[in-house]
């Protein structure tokens, strides 16, 4: 299985150079620093968590803040969506077109309920009373495992057992009681991205049905909160994201690929009072031009 690399990538002025270095220049070195920059330039009073990923070339890679865990909101749904997708290719659930809709439901309109039976089918769980002894132990070990498998496939530090924003059960609120909630890091976000988008965790044949399934364009959605990185990217890019939000946070992760070829995954997560969309558009519309732009100006 491919190692998933998670990188990323970015303009960066050259030392001493009057003109900015773009990601396609050899000679453009200090790629966290021009992260940096583009981050330092939102002021607010949210935190951001941001992660760019260069799908191919040179696979440069460029984070800010990237491997600390935070609260996912539905980018969580990333998760679900890559482990029921390898237990469909390995056989170890039967595809039926009750669990196509729940997977279309989850990605396509972040359906809640859709999620948590992904969740179920993905781990060998259930909904019910709460449990005791070994049989809480069975049902948290099936759960806490989502985490150990992204772990083994380049994706560290996730925690995806929490149902989310919908109806829980007994045995849901006891093991969030023990658990606590959901967690990622941009750069854990980055590298499932990565992988989706190089087909490094399942048959190309399952890797384009995820493709297809996190497909977006800006015309989607009539409320921009849900599309922000596709806001900011320039005319013929095509993009593949999955955003979330909630009260005090606004994250969106998306697989890039402009018009000119460049491929990359940028995720950005923003808390706290202030966190707006509108953040999120700028910062991928600044990361979108350092890989768009030539030194000499030419498209």
């Amino acid at each position: 299985m491919a190692a998933v690399v998670v990188v990323s990538a970015f303009l960066a002025a050259a030392l001493g150079a009057a003109e900015p270095c773009v990601p396609r220049d050899a000679d453009c070195r200090d790629f966290g620093q021009w992260l940096r920059e583009i981050v330092d330039s939102e002021r607010g009073e949210f935190r951001a968590n941001v992660t760019v990923v260069e799908v191919g070339g040179r696979a440069r890679r460029a984070s800010v803040g990237g491997g600390e865990a935070v609260y996912p909101a539905s980018v969580v749904k990333l998760v679900y969506l890559v482990a029921i997708a390898r237990r469909l290719d390995a056989g170890a659930v039967r595809a039926t077109a009750d669990l196509a809709w729940h997977i279309e439901e989850m990605v396509r309109h972040s359906h809640n309920p859709a999620a948590g039976r992904v969740m179920d089918v993905a781990t060998g769980t259930s909904q019910g009373p709460a449990l005791a002894g070994g049989e809480f132990e069975r049902f948290r070990g099936r759960r806490l495992a989502l985490g150990d498998e992204m772990n083994r496939l380049g994706a560290a530090g996730i925690r995806a057992h929490d149902r989310i924003w919908s109806r829980m059960s007994a045995r849901d609120k006891q093991l969030r009681r023990i658990e606590g909630t959901n967690a990622m890091s941009t750069d854990a976000t980055a590298a499932l991205l990565a992988g989706i988008a190089t087909c490094a965790f399942f048959s190309r044949a399952r890797c384009q049905e995820l493709l297809t399934l996190l497909n977006r364009h800006v015309s989607d959605e009539t409320d921009p909160r849900f599309l922000p990185i596709g806001r900011g990217l320039p005319a013929g890019a095509r993009f593949w994201s999955k955003p979330g939000l909630t009260a005090g946070t606004h994250h969106d992760a998306a697989i890039v690929e402009l018009a000119g070829g460049a491929r990359f995954v940028v995720v950005v997560f923003l808390r706290g009072k202030g966190s707006d969309g509108r953040v999120i558009t700028r910062i991928a519309s600044r990361i979108a031009n350092g890989f768009g732009e030539r030194r000499d100006g030419a498209n």
